[in-house]
């Protein structure tokens, strides 16, 4: 069995090791630098001298400060296997969220994203947290990412800008999700819905229209079916009710065996298929 690596917390030291090549006996220094877990000795990534790491706790830091007078209902942290990929997830309240029909609020979410394989930049994704059952949510029908190349000396204030900016556009999915709670949409065609994106055996991987869930996944998630809507003692034949199914079992029934769910391939799988689910029904909001 492999040893676990994943470090118990996303701050923590990263290492900056010169590469060497060697020929003829001889070691000769490369123009690359190897990113290296401190503690751990796993290798992240290869950048040149003059690439400029920006390490998880200093992220960390900027976006407190940012937010530091924004209502922040709750922050989550996530790394994946062996600590290279972090992601944290920062729910806010006050006219950050809106409720979409009686009882059930919705609030924005975003998700910081940082790595250390030196290919990904720093940045953050806009999405949603349904309050009733703590589901994460993306955007329903566009991305809102914004990404940073460099952090540079006054970038607090220009997250705060770009966050409300990005924000009232953003806004709108909240009326997307009310509509969401008007059209109808049966546990018949949910299944069928499901069942239609079963993998074949030999189906290509260029295919845009292949399956991306298995027999097994297909099962697991008509299984839960029942037990979902009743534990949220959510009935309702809607496009906003079958979305919340989909959306609580990729939050709270994938797993990874080591480090966070998010980056697991079920976490994934689910994630593509929900993508599928909410462009099918737009077809419904659009009619």
């Amino acid at each position: 069995m492999k040893a676990d690596l994943t470090p118990a917390t996303p701050f923590f030291n990263v290492d900056r090791v010169p590469l060497y090549a060697e020929h003829n006996g001889s070691k000769i220094l490369m123009q690359k630098e190897a990113l290296v877990n401190h503690d751990t000795g796993v290798v992240y990534g290869v950048v040149s001298p003059k690439y400029k790491l920006v390490e998880n706790d200093k992220i960390a830091d900027i976006f407190s400060e940012a937010f530091k007078n924004h209502p922040v209902e709750s922050v989550k942290d996530h790394i994946n296997n062996d600590g290279g990929k972090w992601k944290r997830d920062i729910v806010f309240g006050g006219k950050y969220q809106k409720e979409v029909k009686v009882g059930d609020v919705v609030s924005t979410k975003i998700t910081l994203h940082n790595s250390y394989d030196g290919l990904a930049s720093v940045g953050f994704d806009f999405g949603t947290m349904r309050l009733v059952c703590t589901n994460g949510m993306k955007s329903y029908h566009k991305d809102y990412t914004v990404t940073f190349k460099h952090v540079v000396h006054d970038i607090v204030e220009k997250i705060r800008k770009i966050f409300e900016v990005k924000f009232e556009d953003f806004s709108t999915q909240f009326e997307m999700f009310k509509k969401l709670t008007q059209v109808n949409f049966t546990e018949k065609q949910f299944l069928e819905f499901i069942k239609a994106n079963i993998k074949e055996d030999r189906e290509l991987e260029e295919d845009e229209q292949r399956g991306v869930i298995s027999e097994r996944q297909a099962s697991k998630i008509i299984e839960l079916y029942p037990q979902i809507r009743q534990r949220y003692n959510d009935h309702e034949d809607t496009v906003w009710s079958h979305l919340n199914v989909l959306t609580a079992i990729q939050t709270h029934h994938t797993k990874a065996h080591n480090g966070s769910n998010v980056f697991s391939a079920g976490h994934r799988n689910m994630q593509t298929l929900i993508d599928r689910f909410n462009k099918q029904t737009q077809y419904a909001l659009a009619a």
